[in-house]
Parts: structure tokens; C-alpha cells; sequence
């Protein structure tokens, strides 16, 4: 009959098996306590590089003298290595996905300026499933000198320097 009883002291409820529903815990995953050149990053802060909290912002902008920068990423169910491992990916650098540890920091150093994507994914350990994924858009402005406009304005330069020297013959 698969009926489950259950009672207190005044009160008798009784139930079928099959009703009861079966919640999936979810499977998401945060990013949590930015540092940049080993310092951390707060939203408001003189560093400006949060205007909110990390939870909600899907953009960081390092400029050119930020030279390292980590990140950590934690799972807001309470057995997040028990049966899952983090793997983790910047596009536009890392070619694979990197394996990492839930509650140790993603760490970059010395990007070339350019605009990444970190890409952190939840896998179940033993069917490999992917559970979850978040991203984080991620711009390293370049030096000055990296630049499109800089080397526009140079060339234009030594065009200059070229036809005043030709003018003068």
C-alpha cells in the first residue's frame, strides 16, 4: 500500500509514498573575495574596480598596473567537494580546463591586455556531468603603448617625419 504514517500527541497525518517530491539541491556556484595585487577588493572602494558586490557583477576592469589578480569560488550547498570538483578556464589564455580546489583562489599574473572571459564549471565527480557554469567578463586595459590609437598616432608621426625629410630635398 506504501501509506507512511506519522503522529504526535493529538495529531495523526498519514501520507503515500509516491507523493512525496523529490528536490534537487541546486547546483550553483559563486564568486567570492577578489584580490588584486594580493589586496582585497571591496565594492565602493578606492580601487573602483567594484561598483557592487562580486555576487552580482559579471564584468571586472583591471587597469595595466594591476599585475595579479585571484579569485575564489565556492558552491552555496554545504557538500560542494564531497561529490562535485571546480574546473576552471580563462578564455582568450588557457587553452584547457584547469582542475582546481573549492576554497582555493583562481590566481592570473602579468596578462597581456585584453579582454577574457573566466569560466568556472561544477563537474560530477564520477559521471562527469557538468552541474553548473559561471563566467566572468574580465578586461586587462593595456599599456598605453599596446594600444590601436598609439600605433595609429605613431605611424601617422613618422609619415610626418618622412615627407618633412622628402619636402626639404
Amino acid at each position: 500500500d506504501n501509506v507512511v504514517y506519522l503522529s504526535g500527541h493529538r495529531n495523526m497525518v498519514s501520507f503515500h509514498e509516491q507523493d512525496l517530491v523529490r528536490r534537487k539541491a541546486p547546483h550553483n556556484i559563486w564568486f567570492v573575495n577578489l584580490r588584486v595585487d594580493n589586496m582585497p577588493v571591496a565594492p565602493g572602494d578606492q580601487s573602483g574596480i567594484l561598483s557592487q558586490s562580486l555576487f552580482y557583477q559579471n564584468k571586472i576592469r583591471l587597469d595595466r598596473g594591476h599585475s595579479m589578480w585571484s579569485v575564489e569560488c565556492t558552491a552555496p550547498n554545504s557538500v560542494p567537494d564531497a561529490m562535485s570538483r571546480l574546473e576552471y578556464k580563462l578564455e582568450g589564455y588557457d587553452e584547457d580546463w584547469i582542475i582546481g580546489d573549492w576554497g582555493k583562489p583562481i590566481s592570473y599574473t602579468n596578462l597581456p591586455g585584453r579582454d577574457y572571459v573566466l569560466k568556472v564549471r561544477r563537474i560530477h565527480n564520477q559521471s562527469s556531468e557538468v552541474l553548473a557554469e559561471k563566467s566572468l567578463k574580465v578586461e586587462v586595459v593595456p599599456p598605453f603603448y599596446a594600444t590601436w590609437w598609439f600605433a595609429l598616432l605613431l605611424l601617422a608621426v613618422v609619415l610626418t617625419v618622412i615627407g618633412g625629410i622628402y619636402a626639404a630635398r
